[in-house]
């Protein structure tokens, strides 16, 4: 369906929205933005006015050098708006991602490169020059579209592919990295020989196109725009930049999905967490929002990460297995990493799994715990009662809110 039928069918009701109109004016707080289409109503307030609305205790928290905003006691809102509001978002700004990447050793590399993004650029040093050594290889993004047959002829124009970053937040709110330069984008295409794409930054809700202060996340955030350009560059390339919260991500992955004026055909995420660590907010809103893309024909690519079925660093491991979501919605694209060697016998090289070990990284599978469960629910995925007001954090009914799962 297009994007209006699918508003149509499955946004928000409008009758819902002076229903939010007059409890945010209750408790003296300002409805800031509404959006039908991706069922959201902003709410803007004081700490104290917050608070009191939903019923819980906002303060600031560290844990090592992180500090964020988080609350004490479960959501709470009144039983006019049961059956409306779906989910709470917002009150709570920790970071809830983490970006899927490993750096490759020019000294240790073996021709380490991936389907799409496994786990967050892997392997950028790889992309961009070749080894020298004989037992080393590495592979420019056209190079990979001739190994995957590439069909010829066809450079992506009349596209839009989103691309999904997020930035971490000072204590302010204010976004502290990370973004891209054209300089940068400008120098690696003309090494290609192509002309730079047409590239847009998108700022979501406090995200921002924000490059030079973390060149670790810059150079993530670049590699997506250089791969993307290189296989399709007659397509054009918007950058949406969201908050690193589950409020964030949702909000990045709707505004690239729901946007009626670009249009975007694909959406790549290279973000994720394990399923077990994911808050039920980010889980069943963001598996939303996958199915409302599928519904209106966008791919949405997600990465399964970078450290195989474990989907957590070493020293966090639980030694169980685990699955990286978004990926492992079935209404997203999964891409694993794939490991290419020259080959002694053949022009083409030698494809197998990426596996190093715990050290090297390897690519992310295994089996979903929230897509089997999801099935049960008696209540349809799409259905017009579901204004997401973007002031709170959890989900909530009227018989049992959920409670915090996190201690802070």
């Amino acid at each position: 369906m297009t994007r209006a039928e699918l508003t149509n069918t499955a946004g928000a009701d409008p009758n819902d929205i002076p229903k939010i109109d007059a409890f945010a004016r209750e408790h003296g707080l300002s409805v800031t933005e509404v959006s039908i289409a991706r069922r959201i109503v902003k709410l803007c307030g004081t700490i104290r006015d917050m608070s009191a609305a939903f019923g819980v205790k906002l303060q600031r928290y560290k844990a090592g050098t992180l500090s964020y905003r988080g609350r004490t006691g479960k959501v709470k809102i009144p039983f006019s708006l049961a059956g409306i509001i779906e989910r709470v978002l917002g009150l709570d700004d920790r970071p809830t991602l983490r970006p899927h990447y490993r750096v490759l050793s020019g000294t240790k590399a073996v021709a380490t490169l991936t389907t799409e993004s496994t786990g967050r650029r892997h392997r950028r040093k790889g992309m961009h020059r070749n080894f020298s050594r004989s037992t080393s290889a590495s592979y420019t993004a056209i190079q990979i579209a001739a190994i995957y047959s590439y069909p010829s002829g066809l450079d992506g124009s009349g596209q839009t592919i989103a691309l999904i970053e997020l930035n971490d937040v000072d204590s302010q709110g204010n976004p502290i990295g990370a973004g891209y330069s054209t300089s940068d984008l400008e120098a690696y295409f003309q090494g290609l020989g192509l002309t730079p794409p047409s590239v847009t930054a998108v700022g979501v809700d406090g995200g921002a196109n924000v490059p030079g202060k973390d060149s670790n996340a810059d150079a993530e955030v670049t590699l997506d725009i250089e791969v993307a350009g290189a296989l399709a560059p007659g397509a054009a390339i918007a950058v949406y930049f969201g908050t690193n919260t589950d409020d964030g991500f949702i909000q990045a992955v709707t505004a690239a999905i729901h946007d009626d004026v670009r249009k975007p055909s694909i959406v790549s995420i290279s973000w994720g967490q394990t399923e077990e660590t994911s808050t039920p907010q980010m889980l069943e809103g963001l598996d939303q929002a996958l199915q409302e893309a599928a519904a209106i024909g966008v791919t949405v690519c997600g990465a399964t990460g970078d450290d195989g079925s474990a989907d957590m660093i070493k020293k966090q491991w639980d030694h169980k297995t685990h699955v990286d979501f978004p990926a492992s919605s079935p209404y997203a694209l999964a891409c694993g990493g794939t490991t290419l060697a020259p080959s002694s016998t053949s022009n083409a090289p030698v494809e197998t799994v990426w596996n190093r070990g715990a050290q090297g990284g390897a690519t992310g599978g295994g089996v979903s715990t929230f897509s089997p469960s999801r099935h049960i629910s008696r209540t349809p995925m799409f259905h017009r009662r579901a204004v997401r007001p973007e002031g709170g954090e959890y989900p909530m009914s009227r018989a049992m809110p959920i409670p915090f799962r996190a201690t802070p």
